[in-house]
């Protein structure tokens, strides 16, 4: 989040948000992902980073100079309500992973069991099942990365059922 300055939410995970919403405060799950714009028209140097001081100062931050401006920055505690893609829910974590050929199956510590088609997922559907079989849980409990492969899930997006966003198409001149 930069502070006081909005940014404007147009999806999550790829997925097009129901209503485009203009916030200052951005609260993500481990391996959430947004899409989002901002227009700079507040000359500064603006600090993009987390809201609570101990993770902001433990390095999740980034320091924006815009606008030919060059000072110290300065952390604007921002009002913490805003965009909240998803609570953290204890029984949300994961407990365990099972693949097939076609499906990945999540449980969570709370007793359900998450059951998504890995075509949702292309990486995991092309990976080699010995790729597919290296995971780790990640986010404190709340995400599985699979390094082989570069792929990187969140359990809050499981719960809602959103697939992968489609890769970027390129083409040439």
């Amino acid at each position: 989040m930069l502070a006081q300055i909005a940014t404007n939410v147009i999806a999550l995970d790829g997925n097009p948000v129901p209503v485009p919403a203009a916030v200052e405060v951005l609260m993500l799950g481990p391996g959430e992902r947004i899409d989002a714009w901002v227009t700079m028209n507040q000359p500064g140097v603006w600090i993009l980073g987390a809201p609570q001081d101990p993770v902001r100062e433990g390095g999740l931050g980034i320091v924006i100079e815009y606008a030919n401006q060059s000072r110290t920055p300065q952390w604007i505690a921002p009002k913490l309500a805003g965009w909240r893609n998803s609570e953290t829910r204890p029984g949300e974590r994961v407990k365990d992973v099972h693949l097939t050929e076609d499906t990945l199956a999540v449980d969570l510590f709370d007793g359900r069991t998450i059951i998504v088609p890995l075509v949702w997922y292309p990486r995991l559907l092309n990976a080699t099942a010995d790729r597919r079989s290296n995971w780790r849980i990640s986010a404190a409990g709340y995400g599985l990365h699979w390094p082989d492969i570069d792929e990187d899930l969140s359990t809050a997006g499981l719960v809602r059922g959103a697939p992968a966003a489609a890769e970027p198409v390129s083409s040439h001149a």
